[in-house]
């Protein structure tokens, strides 16, 4: 017990002197196994890379969490004592402004295959997230592919955005004289984003050269633990202001990430590749488990490392796979988000061995000259890549329909959206090679069909003509889709006339068959606190199964189970179920002075006569517990 309160004080006074400070020095620590990285991470160190030719870890360190590294028995060794900008080391390194220079140079030397957006409202500080549209006829619509490329997420890992811009600027100015990169810019839409974080890098170039979130005045967060799809999933990220992986209040609270899932959304990729730095790595999603098209990630990411060459110039040197365990768990990032939410297959690549902000005389013709290997290996995929594509539309008018479109051999057991056509009826599954498979397209109001097919080391072209059902799908769900703070108990009902439907339910977004039925209603028990749940209702009609919506609600985030009152000094003893280190306990909608987190079933309201005022001796009172993301089931409470 000692020594954990111990450590609970050592890691308070880290926190503290971090903020106090404001000036970190850039470590490193031997460590005997990479697997250390993860123990790191608990210990709420910044860990910045990882060396893997030395297996030293690379950590922004303040005076304090030196101190810790020391105390868990670390050698540490100081290569750069302040974060203070000083010198002109970065200065050849891209500014906002700069980025935005090059894109309206691009723009206006290339208008007919180049195209800048603005992505996002106005920053924090005064900065905009840019894109760039690579493609012949760029102002005309399409129906080609899509490629999606990002960099700096993290404002101090400056070499990403090099990468970024040395892509635009080889395709743009080796357009019509190079047949490669002609046949590229003619046939895929190539979306680039050089600069997620411009804010945060403004403030690396000129105050503080070690930052890495974006510049939120009220709380700075970490963008690429903000996006929507596995937020605070797995401990992969924190919910303290003062971390430097502080995900933020809530899914895609920040604008940036708002900008970048919009991006995602209104250009469906096939494929998408986001740059970070540093340690050498291929890591594909998920951050907290497998992706449910491991096979296929396994067979492009070595495919990718054979050819890739490292800081030495050797290639199969890239450390691949999943990031969960091949660096260590994250949520909420935006590989991850582009694979689970958009159906994009997306690939992060870890550039550099020594540091994120190397030496640019040195580095940076290497690194995006080698780069340029990566990027291009995706754009040869996205044309020509171990998958199945084509269009689906509806066999009575031809319109497209944005048809859902399952595989049985590979179920999307992790939560992924299902995969769905675009806009244009378009679809592209990357599979692996040299298999069958077989799909199935569904759509409300539509006759179901499976097909199967073999798939080679290119394309397998599939287009697929949907009958309308003529049944009625079922509408009008109850919760409401999107519903919040459903009790443990629901009945699920819905609109329709047809007297034969087939229930789904579960907590991931492919629902598993609960039963059938004749009514227009269904009861689920047993549920969890803090859960989404997704449920459709498919009619049984004159074509056999007509796939309905997909609807969702939450339940209660966390449940009270009883409140005592304690005395000298007065406080609320709350048992329960769920909590966490955010929560906050409201009595008839006013937050309480104070709250102890004793553990994940006891929170104790504090504040002895403050406290006590809010509670009148003999009369009932509605307490909740809460926090930013949602509530408990009220507590009706006398003494």
């Amino acid at each position: 017990m000692k020594k954990l309160v111990s450590m609970i004080a050592v890691l308070l006074i880290v926190s503290l002197s971090a903020v106090a400070s404001g000036d970190k020095s850039f470590v490193e620590v031997k460590v005997s196994d990479l697997s250390e990285m993860g123990k790191l991470r608990t210990l709420g160190l910044d860990v910045a890379g990882v060396n893997r030719n030395e297996n030293q870890v690379g950590i922004i360190a303040s005076a304090g969490d030196i101190e810790l590294l020391k105390s868990e028995g670390y050698e540490v060794i100081v290569r750069e004592r302040s974060g203070r900008v000083e010198d002109d080391a970065l200065d050849p390194y891209y500014s906002p402004n700069e980025i935005l220079t090059i894109l309206q140079e691009v723009e206006a030397a290339h208008p007919a295959i180049a195209k800048l957006f603005v992505a996002s409202d106005q920053l924090w500080e005064g900065h905009y997230v840019y894109a760039m549209k690579i493609t012949k006829n760029v102002d005309e619509e399409n129906d080609r592919p899509t490629f999606f490329l990002d960099a700096q997420h993290h404002a101090r890992e400056v070499m990403t955005s090099q990468i970024a811009i040395d892509m635009i600027r080889y395709l743009t100015d080796n357009y019509g004289s190079d047949p490669e990169v002609t046949n590229w810019v003619d046939n895929i839409n190539i979306l680039v984003v050089p600069m997620v974080n411009p804010d945060g890098v403004n403030h690396v170039l000129t105050s503080n050269r070690w930052w890495r979130k974006n510049r939120n005045p009220g709380c700075s967060v970490d963008l690429n633990r903000n996006y929507t799809f596995n937020w605070d999933a797995c401990n992969g990220s924190s919910g303290w202001c003062s971390d430097e992986t502080y995900r933020g209040t809530a899914p895609a609270s920040e604008p940036e990430t708002v900008a970048m899932e919009t991006l995602m959304e209104d250009n469906p990729a096939i494929y998408a590749l986001t740059y970070h730095s540093y340690g050498e790595y291929i890591l594909f999603p998920l951050g907290c488990y497998d992706p449910s098209d491991v096979d296929a990630y396994w067979e492009f990411g070595n495919e990718l490392n054979s050819i890739l060459e490292n800081d030495n110039g050797v290639t199969g040197q890239y450390l691949t796979g999943p990031g969960w365990n091949t660096i260590y768990m994250t949520d909420g990032t935006s590989d991850d988000s582009h694979y689970g939410k958009f159906g994009a297959f997306s690939i992060c690549i870890e550039v550099n061995s020594t540091g994120f902000q190397p030496a640019y005389s040195q580095w940076r013709d290497a690194t995006v000259q080698r780069q340029r290997t990566a990027w291009k290996f995706f754009l040869n995929k996205t044309l020509n890549s171990p998958r199945v594509q084509g269009f689906v539309r509806d066999a009575s008018t031809s319109q497209p329909i944005q048809a859902q479109v399952d595989v049985s051999e590979v179920p999307l057991i992790h939560n992924e959206t299902p995969r769905h056509a675009a806009p244009n009826g378009f679809y592209a599954r990357p599979l692996p090679g040299n298999r069958s498979f077989s799909l199935t397209f569904s759509h409300p109001g539509y006759c179901s069909e499976t097909r199967q097919v073999n798939i080679g080391q290119g394309i397998s072209t599939l287009d697929v003509s949907l009958a309308p059902s003529g049944d009625i799908p079922p509408s009008n769900p109850s919760p409401a889709s999107g519903a919040a703070n459903q009790p443990l108990s629901v009945t699920l009902s819905w609109q329709g006339s047809a007297g034969n439907y087939s229930v789904y339910f579960g907590d991931t977004q492919a629902p598993v068959l609960l039963g059938n039925t004749s009514a227009t209603s269904y009861t689920v028990n047993n549920l969890e606190y803090g859960k989404t749940y997704y449920w459709r209702v498919d009619t049984q009609g004159g074509c056999g199964s007509s796939t309905g919506e997909l609807w969702s609600f939450s339940t209660y985030k966390f449940g009270i189970a009883s409140v005592k009152a304690l005395k000298s000094p007065f406080r609320l003893s709350i048992d329960g179920s769920s909590f966490n280190y955010d929560c906050t306990v409201k009595i008839n909608g006013v937050e309480v002075p104070a709250v102890s987190h004793k553990s994940s079933t006891r929170l104790v309201a504090k504040k002895g006569a403050a406290l006590k005022s809010m509670v009148p001796k003999g009369t009932t009172v509605s307490i909740t517990v809460e926090d930013s993301t949602g509530s408990s089931l009220p507590f009706n409470f006398s003494w």
